[in-house]
């Protein structure tokens, strides 16, 4: 918020000039080439160092050369300064005009005494627009600059409005880490370059790349670029020939040398103890009871002998104990090796089913002569690689069933199974797995034959098919990854670079799909803040724009779409509008940008059409009061006095009012402050009533009289006006009421419940006073006057919402007899 203003040598401006601004409204009038656009550009210039006209106006920027030094005092200081709320003054002073080689003008800013550093988009802690329109000041030229700018200017114009600056520095930044990665990617990756073998590893990637997106589409798993070669290979074989199919593994034998001993160690044990194992559950009821502490002799826990569990009887049944733990202990050990045993078969019954599985397959679908002709398998070898697999496979379905019984068992539960139960099963699976070794010898040798038939035809082929096409880049990449030292440990790196890359890509796709939504969001918030202000500037318009809409790549362009509603259509508003409605749909756009900003001052220089009566009406009547009632300082710079005069009348806002003058070129435009036009009034009455004195004559009082109803006339005509546009007629001016004398006013102030019954009360007295019957009628004394003109000043100041502390030093109450 400004406080006051200096302009000192600044384009139409002389020697310094203040200008102390109200909080909320500043009026400045003054006839066309007196210094108004000078004003409003200084302030522009404060805040941004340059002039917007520069940039919206002109074809050629020599245009502007020494535009901004007041011609008529080179080398003087050229500088504006202002207070800025309670923090501090923030002062530009021209360093260097604009050049006649259309440099840039240069200028040096100082804020609360110190050198400026002027931040990107901020100036003092206000918020600036993107250029041209970087300042809150509204010129006529730039009101038209959003609706006949091209579409990238008006979205860099509208962003802030539509809150999107943020939302671009965000899409800035990912684009930013994007280039970022790319060239981390290139930088030296240290001391592996350094070696001769890894040099070229940043090429084999690229290479590798290209090779492993060919039609096999490997992928490297963490790093292992061999592994994915390799991979590679084999896929660019089998897609030649169907070389797994003739692959076979036959496991090996199920091992049994654990199952003899630990079947052997049971028996043993189990011999040892005798016929004590057949009663150890009595045996360990009796040690049951002697373990837990009773003293010898005691009775038997068993038949009840008296005292027949003696210390000789007690050292017998530890050493049977120990004989039952061997035992128990050699029981777990078998059951151990059983559930072994039983994985051994189950694997060598699958091993030996997938076998005859494959060579099956081979039998239902054999390779087609063409596909063996591809890798140069000729007629014969197929026939012999297929009688090579019948064979196999014959062996191996002859001895499943075999393996299948072998294996069908389920292993034992040591604790519910007796010792000789387990030293059975235990013969029983040895008989199985001695079945299951014959077959498998015999699958065995099956195998060996059909690998000696087909295994160096296979393998010639397989070599054939990798000196061809990708499998042939593979092979020889494989081969220089196995020969370089650190190559892998390269790989690993780029792969890391180019998985963040993915990532980052990835998030900034999604940033940019949510930016859209977001656009999308803002831009119907910002087309209802237009909509808004349109509907303030021109009540009743059968146009009305509609929303403001993004297009393009990312939503950089924006169109303004306006309904025709006698058409009930949409249009461009650029191409159907007419020049006020484009001024009106420019204001309306600016003040929405500017709210967009968070201005809360904003200077509108010559704001609306001269002649322009209806539109004026609603611009002062709505637009002015919403703005102030948002906590937005207003300065108005007007030629056209009427505008100025209706302004004024917002006497409900703290007010101030300026002239400006341009008496002489060389003296440069000089400021004056201005009474109010109701508080000039009041004064002028304080002061006549003053001058009459303590004793004034008859005609004094008579002139003083009729000079209070005058002025409590103008109080009750502002006071209706201000009614008129809160009840929603904003076409109601003073002049609406020329011809209505003071009683019929005070009767409409009453009728309208404007006053109340007390304040009715004070206006009856004022009109008694000031309204004596007949030329030849007594006027009041000079302390009834005086008494009657301070009710006016209360009522006044009641009616209009002026300021006490103003009326105190404008309107001083004359002393009274």
């Amino acid at each position: 918020m400004l406080e006051w203003l200096d302009v000192e040598h600044f384009r139409a401006f002389g020697a310094r000039q203040r200008l102390e601004f109200s909080p909320q409204l500043t009026v400045v009038s003054a006839l066309n080439s007196q210094g108004k656009t000078s004003l409003a550009e200084a302030i522009e210039f404060l805040f941004s160092g340059a002039l917007s006209r520069q940039r919206v106006l002109s074809t050629s920027k020599t245009e502007y050369a020494a535009c901004l030094q007041n011609a008529h005092h080179p080398g003087q200081v050229c500088a504006v300064s202002a207070a800025i709320g309670s923090t501090g003054v923030l002062r530009r002073e021209l360093v260097d005009d604009y050049g006649a080689n259309s440099a840039a003008c240069k200028s040096r800013a100082t804020f609360a005494g110190a050198d400026l550093e002027e931040t990107a988009g901020s100036v003092a802690g206000l918020l600036l627009g993107a250029p041209p329109i970087i300042a809150p000041v509204l010129h006529p030229h730039t009101l038209r600059f959003p609706v006949s700018a091209g579409p990238t200017e008006r979205f860099n114009y509208l962003r802030a409005a539509a809150g999107l600056a943020d939302l671009e520095l965000v899409r800035e930044r990912a684009s930013h880490t994007l280039k970022e990665l790319a060239a981390a990617r290139k930088a030296d990756p240290g001391d592996l370059a350094s070696k001769p073998s890894a040099v070229a590893a940043r090429t084999w990637f690229v290479e590798v790349s290209t090779v492993l997106g060919k039609p096999c589409g490997v992928e490297v798993v963490e790093g292992d670029w061999t592994g994915a070669l390799e991979e590679t290979i084999r896929r660019a074989q089998e897609a030649t020939f169907p070389f797994a199919r003739f692959e076979v593994q036959v496991p090996e034998s199920p091992r049994t040398d654990d199952l003899n001993a630990a079947s052997a160690r049971l028996v043993a044990t189990a011999t040892a103890a005798g016929a004590s194992a057949a009663d150890s559950a009595q045996i360990l009821h009796v040690a049951h009871s002697f373990l837990h502490g009773q003293e010898v002799p005691f009775d038997c826990p068993v038949c009840g002998t008296a005292d027949a569990i003696t210390a000789e009887r007690i050292a017998q049944i530890e050493d049977t104990l120990r004989d039952l733990e061997e035992v128990q202990a050699a029981r777990t050990n078998l059951a151990g090796v059983l559930d072994r045993v039983a994985v051994d078969l189950a694997g060598v019954r699958d091993a030996v089913a997938r076998v005859a599985a494959r060579m099956a397959s081979i039998a239902k679908e054999p390779p087609t002569e063409e596909a063996a002709a591809a890798v140069d398998i000729d007629r014969d070898a197929l026939k012999e690689l297929l009688a090579a697999a019948s064979v196999l496979r014959t062996k191996s379905e002859c001895h499943a069933e075999v393996l299948v019984r072998a294996s069908a068992w389920r292993s034992v539960d040591v604790a519910t199974s007796s010792t000789a139960s387990l030293i059975e099963l235990a013969d029983r699976v040895r008989q199985a797995t001695d079945e299951a070794n014959d077959a498998l010898v015999s699958v065995r040798d099956a195998a060996h034959t059909y690998r000696r038939a087909t295994g160096e035809v296979l393998e010639s082929a397989k070599l054939r098919v990798t000196e061809r096409g990708n499998a042939h880049d593979a092979k020889e990449l494989l081969k220089a990854v196995r020969e370089a030292g650190g190559a892998e440990q390269l790989w690993a790196l780029e792969r890391a670079h180019v998985n963040v890359a993915i990532r980052a890509h990835a998030a900034r796709q999604a940033l940019l799909a949510s930016a859209s939504a977001v656009v999308s969001a803002r831009h119907d918030a910002l087309g209802h803040d237009v909509r808004r202000w349109w509907s303030m500037l021109r009540p009743g318009d059968p146009t009305t724009p509609q929303n403001v809409v993004p297009r393009g790549r990312e939503s950089k362009h924006i169109d303004l779409l306006v309904e025709l509603s006698n058409e009930a259509t949409v249009r461009t508003a650029v191409g159907v509008l007419s020049d006020s409605q484009l001024n009106a749909l420019g204001l309306a756009l600016a003040l929405a940008r500017a709210a967009g900003l968070g201005w809360k001052t904003l200077v509108l220089d010559d704001p609306t059409q001269g002649g322009d009566d209806e539109h004026r009406a609603a611009f002062v009547n709505d637009v002015v009061p919403a703005l102030l009632k948002s906590g937005v300082q207003v300065t108005v710079l007007t030629h056209d006095p009427r505008l100025a005069a209706d302004l004024l009348c917002l006497t409900q806002f703290e007010l101030a009012h300026y002239s400006l003058s341009l008496a002489h070129d060389a003296t440069g435009a000089t400021v004056a402050p201005q009474r109010l036009p109701v508080v000039s009034m009041l004064a002028s009455a304080s002061h006549r009533i003053a001058q009459a004195g303590t004793v004034p004559t008859e005609e004094d009082r008579r002139a003083v009289s009729h000079e209070i109803r005058i002025v409590a006339e103008r109080v009750a005509k502002t006071m209706l006006v201000r009614q008129d546009a809160t009840d929603g007629d904003t076409t109601k001016s003073l002049s609406s009421y020329a011809n209505a004398q003071l009683g019929d006013l005070i009767r409409q102030l009453r009728s309208r419940g404007v006053i109340d019954p007390q304040q009715g009360g004070e206006w009856d007295r004022i009109r008694q006073c000031a309204n004596p019957g007949s030329h030849d009628d007594i006027p009041r004394t000079h302390s009834e006057l005086v008494g009657v003109f301070t009710s006016l000043r209360a009522s006044a100041r009641i009616g209009l919402g002026l300021s006490r502390r103003m009326l105190d030093s404008e309107v001083p109450i004359p002393a009274s007899a």
